[in-house]
């Protein structure tokens, strides 16, 4: 990229402030793109406190699947390339250390590749200006396959029925059998349990459950169960 492909300017407060304006504006249009792909997004906003960081910044990241990155430019630099947003950064390096898979950068055309976005991101989609940002996201989002149905947390699986019948006292039936696999890299799931909220047969509206008991869990006397990356557990309910 030569030098003079981009120019950005020192700006003074009021200009500073429209800019974070329209940051913000095209924030919540980045949410909208995403709730229309059948996304839940949460905007982050600059937090200024530890407590802050804790109670809203890391309790959603935690409970995120995806994260998207939108770094757009600040201060100039001395070799005429600018920098980034600090707080975006250190979020980014945050989602990073909690293991997220998918992470997608698009970055302001001019920002230098500092930090962990220098290290990582090699290849990142560009934007130009506030008037092509939203058009390059939904591009890269869809390069990148995100699909609403990937989950980094618990995930089922292999739902199927046991070959015999079981008796139990005057009951006669089959076992239903599901596999729950925890995708995170960074925590276990601890003493998880399940339950049959709802169920339909194949084609048909699902109606909600009678019994909401606890599914019994595989490989243990209990109803519960720790779970931890790589193996996964089995909940039986008995039909």
């Amino acid at each position: 990229m030569e030098r003079d492909d981009f120019h950005c300017e020192k700006q003074s407060f009021s200009e500073l402030r429209t800019a974070q304006q329209r940051e913000r504006q095209l924030a919540s249009s980045i949410a909208g793109l995403l709730e229309r792909k059948g996304f839940e997004p949460y905007v982050a906003i600059e937090v200024q406190t530890v407590f802050e960081i804790n109670s809203r910044l890391l309790r959603h990241l935690k409970d995120s699947d995806c994260y998207l990155f939108v770094n757009f430019r600040r201060e100039q630099l001395g070799d005429g390339s600018c920098r980034g947003s600090l707080f975006s950064h250190q979020e980014f390096a945050i989602a990073y250390a909690l293991g997220f898979e998918n992470i997608l950068v698009v970055n302001q055309r001019g920002v230098a590749r500092e930090g962990m976005l220098g290290c990582l991101a090699s290849n990142t989609e560009e934007f130009e200006n506030f008037d092509d940002c939203l058009a390059v996201v939904d591009r890269a989002i869809g390069r990148a396959g995100w699909l609403n149905t990937y989950s980094r947390r618990l995930t089922a699986s292999g739902l199927r029925f046991s070959e015999d019948l079981i008796s139990y006292g005057q009951l006669v039936g089959h076992f239903l059998y599901i596999d729950i696999h925890n995708q995170r890299s960074d925590i276990a799931a601890l003493e998880m349990t399940g339950r049959l909220s709802a169920y339909s047969e194949k084609g048909m509206p699902f109606q909600p459950s009678g019994v909401r008991s606890p599914l019994k869990a595989t490989g243990r006397p209990g109803f519960s169960h720790t779970i931890f990356r790589a193996p996964m557990r089995r909940l039986i309910c008995f039909v």
